[in-house]
Order: C-alpha cells, then sequence, then structure tokens
C-alpha cells in the first residue's frame, strides 16, 4: 500500500470545464486524476498523458484517434469514453481523455486479496469482462492489453473493462524491458514475435487471466520479461487442474482453447469465447462450480484497499505500478455531523385561547306590555257607549270579566304558538346529519375497496413481486411452463448458437432470480442450435482466393498441404475436406491439398547404348529425345550414344528433352 500525497494537478481546471479533485492512479504512460464536469456537474475520471509524451505529434495524434474510436463504444462492461483534447499551456500542453469515473477497485485487487477463486466466481467475472470485450470485437476494436488492472469492479458489483484501444496509441512507447512488465504476463506468442495483434491475442490474454483466477497463480514467471515472452512463445499453457486439484476438466478445456499458440486454434474472437463461457456456468454442477480454492496468505493488512472512515487519506493499491483502475476510495458513507442536524418541531396539537375582550350581553330582552287601564275592554260597542252615555238601544253591554278572560286566554295560545315556532328550526339538521354520514360511509366503502383492490393488485394480482425462474438450458416448452407459473408475461426470440444446442433456452432479461413485478415481460433467448454455413468449391483456385472464397462464407483456411499433380496446375487446389456443400459452423476450417505441378523425372544412364535403346528408354521414361551425330569412328560402332546432356540422375519435368550425342 502507498499513500498519494498532494498533486500539484489539484485543483486545475482543464479546458475550462475540468476540475482535478485528487489523483487517482498512476500507469507508465499516464495519470489518472479524479475529476469534476462543471459544465455538467458529475464526477469523471481524466486521464493525463504525462508531458514528455504529450509533445510527441504523432503519439497526440494517434491517441485522438483510439479515443474517438473507443468513445464509440456504448457497452455496460465497457468503461465509456466521454470526451478527449489537448488543453494548450505555455509549459506544455496537456494530453487528456475523460472516461466514465467507476469508483471501486481492481480485478487485480481481488486477485491479491482471494489469491484463487472459486470457479463459478471467476465464470462471472469472466463473462462479464468477455461480454464487454464481444462488444468491441464486433465494433471492430481490439483491445491489446486485456489484463487484470484493466478491469474494473465498482462496489455495486458492476464489472467493466477498461482502456480500450489505448494500448496500441502507445505501442512505440514500450521499447524496453521494464515498460512491458506489467502486459508481458498476457502477451500472445503471435505479439512477442512481432505479428499484428487481432480478436484472438485478446482471447489468449483472457485464457492466461482465467488460468490465474483459478489457480491464484500466472502460469509463467521469471526473472525479467524477456523470460516470460519466451516462454509464452515457446511452451503450451499448463491446464490449471494441474495447480489446482479437482478442477473440471471443461475448465482445463476452456483455458487451453484460449490460449493455444497457434491463434487458429484458438475462438474466433470473444463472442465465441463468451458463448462458452455461459455453457460453462449453466452445465457445471453445483459442486463443481463451488470448488474450494486455498486462500491467499495473510499480507499483514498489505492488500486492504478500502477506507471508510470519514477524514483519513485516500488509500488505494497500485498493484505493480501500472494499475490505472480507477477509484478505490471508500469515503462515501454519510457524514455524521449532516444527521445530527437540528430541526424545529411545532407541535401541531396545541390548542390556542383567544381573549374575550369583555363580557358580552344580548339585547334580546323580552318585553312585557301592561294591562289596559279599567281591566275591561269593550266589543261592538259604539264610541258613545264605549265612553259610558248609557243610552239603550244603542248596544249591548259587555261585562268586563267574561271579555277579559277570553282574549287572555286568545292571547296565551298566541304565545305558546309563538314559542313553538322559535324552537322549530328552519331546516331540518337531522335529516343533513344523516346525509352526511351516507356521505362519508360512501368514502370509506371507496377508500376500503380501492385498498384492497391495490393489495390485490400488488400481492396476488399483476403488480405482485416473483422471481424470474432459472431456465438457463432448459428446452423452450419447459421454460414456457416455468414462466406461465410465475404468472409474468413473455417473449421469445431465437438467434443462432454455438453451444447452446437448438431449442434450448440461451438466456432471459431480465435474468433468473431477478425479483419483478407479474406485468413485466420477461425476453427469453432460445437457441436455434449452431448457424451452419454451406462450404463452397475452392477447386482449382490459388490458395489466396480460396482462402478469400472461405472467409465469404465465414469459414477459415485450415491445413494446407501439396501434391503432385499432372492436371491441376502448380499452386492451384488440387482437394478440399471438408467437401463442397457440407455444412460447418462458423469459423471451422477447411483443409485444402495444393497441386505442386507434375512429378519430376529422373533421367536415365543411356551412355554407351545404341541410338535405338537410348531413344527407347528416354521415351519411356517421360522424355524427348534430340540427337546430334558426332563424326568418326574411334569410339565405337555406328550408333552408339557418346554422352548425353542432362547428366543421368538429374530431376526434370515430364516432357523435357534429353540431348545425345552418338557416331
Amino acid at each position: 500500500m502507498k499513500e498519494y500525497r498532494a498533486d500539484p494537478m489539484n485543483g486545475t481546471v482543464i479546458e475550462g470545464r475540468y476540475e482535478v479533485r485528487r489523483r487517482l492512479a498512476r500507469g507508465g504512460m499516464s495519470t489518472v486524476y479524479l475529476a469534476v464536469d462543471l459544465r455538467l456537474d458529475r464526477e469523471v475520471a481524466l486521464k493525463v498523458l504525462y508531458p514528455h509524451l504529450a509533445e510527441n505529434p504523432e503519439l497526440v495524434e494517434r491517441f485522438e484517434q483510439e479515443a474517438k474510436t473507443a468513445a464509440r463504444l456504448s457497452h455496460p462492461h465497457v468503461v465509456n469514453v466521454l470526451d478527449q483534447g489537448v488543453d494548450e499551456h505555455p509549459d506544455g500542453d496537456l494530453a487528456y481523455l475523460v472516461m466514465e469515473y467507476v469508483p471501486g477497485y481492481t480485478l487485480r485487487t481481488v486477485l491479491q486479496r482471494r489469491h484463487a477463486l472459486a470457479p463459478r466466481v471467476a465464470l462471472a467475472y469472466l463473462e462479464a469482462m468477455v461480454d464487454g470485450l464481444a462488444a468491441a470485437h464486433s465494433a471492430g476494436l481490439v483491445h491489446r492489453d486485456m489484463k487484470p488492472e484493466n478491469v474494473l469492479v465498482s462496489r455495486d458489483g458492476r464489472i467493466k473493462v477498461a482502456d480500450f484501444g489505448l494500448a496500441r496509441a502507445t505501442t512505440n512507447f514500450t521499447g524496453t524491458g521494464a515498460a512491458l512488465v506489467g502486459t508481458v504476463a498476457y502477451i500472445s506468442p503471435e505479439l512477442v514475435s512481432g505479428s499484428a495483434a487481432d480478436e484472438r491475442s485478446d482471447v489468449y490474454a483472457v485464457g492466461i487471466m482465467a488460468y490465474e483466477m483459478l489457480t491464484g497463480d500466472q502460469p509463467f514467471t521469471g526473472a525479467s520479461p524477456i523470460q516470460v515472452a519466451y516462454q509464452h512463445l515457446n511452451r503450451e499453457v499448463p491446464a490449471p487442474s494441474e495447480a489446482t486439484p479437482g478442477l473440471a476438466a471443461e475448465l482445463d478445456h476452456l483455458v487451453l482453447w484460449s490460449t493455444a499458440q497457434q491463434a487458429r486454434d484458438r475462438p474466433a474472437d470473444a463472442s465465441v469465447l463468451l458463448a462458452e463461457i455461459r455453457a460453462l456456468r449453466s452445465s457445471l454442477s453445483d459442486e463443481d462450480l463451488d470448488l474450494e480454492t486455498t486462500p491467499a496468505p495473510d499480507a499483514g493488512g498489505a492488500t486492504e484497499v478500502l477506507s471508510t472512515a470519514r477524514g483519513r487519506d485516500t488509500v488505494v493499491w497500485d498493484g505493480d505500478g501500472d494499475d490505472d483502475g480507477h477509484d478505490v476510495d471508500d469515503n462515501d458513507d454519510l457524514d455524521p455531523a449532516d444527521a445530527g442536524a437540528a430541526t424545529e418541531v411545532v407541535d401541531a396539537g396545541a390548542t390556542t385561547v383567544l381573549p374575550t375582550g369583555g363580557h358580552q350581553h344580548t339585547h334580546q330582552h323580552t318585553t312585557v306590555l301592561p294591562r289596559p287601564a279599567g281591566g275591561a275592554a269593550f266589543a261592538g260597542a259604539t264610541g258613545e257607549d264605549a265612553a259610558g252615555t248609557g243610552t239603550e238601544g244603542r248596544g249591548r253591554l259587555i261585562p268586563q270579566a267574561s271579555s277579559g278572560g277570553q282574549r287572555d286566554a286568545s292571547s296565551r295560545q298566541r304565545r305558546r304558538q309563538a314559542a313553538r315556532r322559535a324552537k322549530t328550526p328552519t331546516e331540518d339538521l337531522g335529516r343533513q346529519n344523516g346525509q352526511r354520514m351516507w356521505w362519508w360511509a360512501a368514502v370509506v366503502v371507496i377508500i376500503t375497496a380501492l385498498l384492497v383492490l391495490a393489495g390485490w393488485f400488488f400481492g396476488t394480482g399483476p403488480g405482485g413481486m416473483v422471481t424470474v425462474p432459472e431456465i438457463e438450458g432448459h428446452s423452450r416448452a419447459s421454460a414456457v411452463s416455468a414462466l406461465e407459473q410465475t404468472g409474468v408475461g413473455y417473449a421469445l426470440s431465437s438467434v443462432h448458437h454455438d453451444v447452446v444446442a437448438g431449442d434450448r433456452v440461451i438466456s432471459t432479461e431480465p435474468a433468473g432470480g431477478t425479483e419483478v413485478r407479474r406485468f413485466t415481460t420477461v425476453l427469453v433467448t432460445v437457441s436455434l442450435g449452431p448457424e451452419l454455413f454451406t462450404v463452397p468449391d475452392v477447386s482449382g483456385l490459388d490458395r489466396s482466393r480460396a482462402e478469400s472464397e472461405l472467409r465469404e462464407h465465414r469459414l477459415t483456411l485450415g491445413d494446407v498441404t501439396t501434391e503432385y499433380s499432372d492436371a491441376v496446375p502448380e499452386g492451384s487446389v488440387l482437394s478440399q475436406s471438408p467437401a463442397p456443400g457440407e455444412a460447418l459452423r462458423l469459423g471451422r476450417p477447411v483443409d485444402v491439398v495444393l497441386s505442386d505441378g507434375p512429378e519430376p523425372v529422373t533421367v536415365p544412364e543411356v551412355t554407351g547404348m545404341t541410338l535405338e535403346e537410348a531413344t527407347a528408354e528416354l521415351e519411356s521414361a517421360g522424355l524427348r529425345v534430340e540427337v546430334r551425330e558426332v563424326l568418326g569412328g574411334l569410339f565405337g560402332g555406328r550408333g552408339q550414344v557418346l554422352d548425353q546432356s542432362p547428366e543421368p540422375g538429374t530431376e526434370t519435368a515430364p516432357g523435357s528433352t534429353v540431348t545425345i550425342d552418338a557416331l
């Protein structure tokens, strides 16, 4: 472990947009900083080339081109490239690359902590990284520097491959052995020998990483990088079960297939390797997947890379000086000071008493009217009668007591009726209260019904949570039955697959074991079996045209041998295996036999023979005869062969001319 100190770049704003906060890691070519994009207010990882490298225009141009290529690649298992540029300064330009910030650690840290991984865990890492690598290969991008330091693991378990294409931009500056230490452990034989890298070089590096994850050690080690590179070039990678007994034979096959010495013997690209890894994850038994591995020896805390205490310095692991992974700081916990912030609480249940401001009196007084004077009243009398003139015949005298009692009764009755009317309200309050009760009852019933409906919907109804069944590798009918039992919707699609048998499930989205709502539609990908390609007829073609024809049919040129042929011109295809019209899987080889031309003829010895005998002997060997007569008889009888050209024993093409000197 080592503690990063303050960096001069801290606080610098690049291109007026990216403010450098702190250094995350240093590699052989660049430094990675945590920065903030001031325009979008988000954290990013900023990779800055060392100043002496940024002074090379050719390197900067290639750096920019590779960044543009990598920026076109968007995949959940690939660190996305967001921006790049060159910030011009009087004291030196800064070539930089802006990438997605992945807080976490690298696969190297995992291996240092865990040593060897259980096959289940190793295959999970491999599937994620190879999935991202397959997307790159499909986009025509070769990584060239696959290693544990370039595999990032976020705190929530997401796995991403970093630094796509950047290895090629710095190839011219890794000439020394020391600069290759971080990469030579995973370099393919063709790169050691100086050949060009392709997708199979990445596959080789992944195979080495698979060996390291399963065994805890790299297959080749040495005192210097050149020794390790020599072993890659001249030795086969051993089976991981030799170092970790008990590993399944299928895992040995995966590693040995990926790390074959000849590139043509490896998987054609990462997509082929990905299919094999997924097949292993679904076919191996739990006993094989959960095989216990030897734990890493106690390093005295040297591999502890996470720090969660607020206020401590950021601690990172720099495995071999080339760990360009992103931040491994874990200081995102809630600050305890934030949790203790004071909050003012108002008691909503307090009662407020308003002052009356003095007594209040009602002005609705009761008025008592006095009786009329005299205690009597007259009815039915004229004015004179009322005045008491006493004139007879003008009216009838009504006694006071009788008329007064009748009026008092009538008045009392009117007062009682008025009192009853005053006590009777103008509105029927009881009827209103009853209506309100009915309304409230209706509201309660509606709310209760909604709650019951919601409980059913999110319980046993379409909104309930269910677990997507594990159906990878199952038949189509079995998968559909399992999905229907859970109640989720599903949609089927079919694709060709080199490993998964036809009518078997390749994968589901969401994956098996994920909790989803019943109304979720699960996308099920079913295998159509391997995609087969018809072998073309390449007879009579030269090697270059035959290889091109096979490539157009998604096949590869296999072993090439030669045979003599009188009928087929030299260099043309004499025969092929498999025969034309047969069906092969993607990328399978087709072996061809090239014509080596007619088989040469050995010139026989005819010196000393007669002319007739020599002519017969040469013609029977498939040669033509040209006779030159020599005058004189000192050397024998007439017609005897004195010399021949070419000399006896010489190999020549059939039909060639042999000149003989005869008397």
